[in-house]
């Protein structure tokens, strides 16, 4: 899932988003994308209309609009501050990367020993002592690791419970839609924010 910036898209799919619904970063439905101005020398997107829900029009730069998952948000200062999946994670995910670096260089410092006793290059008392430091060394890692590694288990199965929720009740604003139960302006505005929180 990614987010993309109407500037770096192509034109054929920019024609695509005309009448998209437009949102603001908090998900609050603001309209439709009325009008797109492109550059047709470099054939890229300059600037667009939005048609606020309140008839209003007002004219952005492409810069400021960026889509996700069949919707387009809008935001003023340029800049998408959507939650990245594990962002509050990110410390944990780094102290695991780390752990994961220093046990490599432990094996491989291990699988040099033995080819030094192979070799006749050091003693089996020497190898003994700095086998046994090596294994207590990987061992301690492993146990610090294992706290990490159970925290983004837990994190990811919290994250994949989530989207299977939202997933359910945008499947759900659908079938409503699909029955006439709601029109589909009543649809772009229950599933928008969705949208949104599903593509972060």
């Amino acid at each position: 899932m990614s987010i993309r910036s109407l500037r770096d898209m192509t034109l054929e799919e920019l024609m695509k988003l005309l009448k998209a619904p437009v949102f603001d970063e908090s998900g609050r439905r603001l309209g439709l994308l009325e009008r797109i101005y492109a550059d047709s020398k470099k054939k890229v997107a300059k600037k667009a209309v939005i048609r606020f829900d309140n008839g209003k029009r007002k004219k952005v730069s492409a810069d400021q609009l960026f889509y996700a998952s069949g919707a387009v948000v809008y935001s003023r200062k340029g800049v998408i501050k959507g939650k990245p999946l594990f962002a509050d994670s990110e410390p944990d995910l780094a102290q695991a990367k780390e752990i994961l670096d220093k046990m490599k260089v432990i094996k491989e410092r291990m699988l040099k020993l033995d080819e030094l006793l192979v070799e006749g290059k050091i003693t089996e008392t020497t190898f003994k002592i700095l086998r046994g430091d090596y294994e207590a060394q990987l061992k301690s890692l492993q146990e610090m690791g294992m706290k990490y590694f159970e925290k983004l288990k837990k994190r990811l199965m919290e994250l994949e419970s989530r989207e299977e929720k939202l997933s359910e009740e945008l499947n759900l604003i659908e079938a409503r839609m699909y029955v006439g139960e709601i029109s589909e302006n009543e649809y772009q505005k229950k599933a928008g924010p969705i949208k949104l929180e599903l593509d972060r």
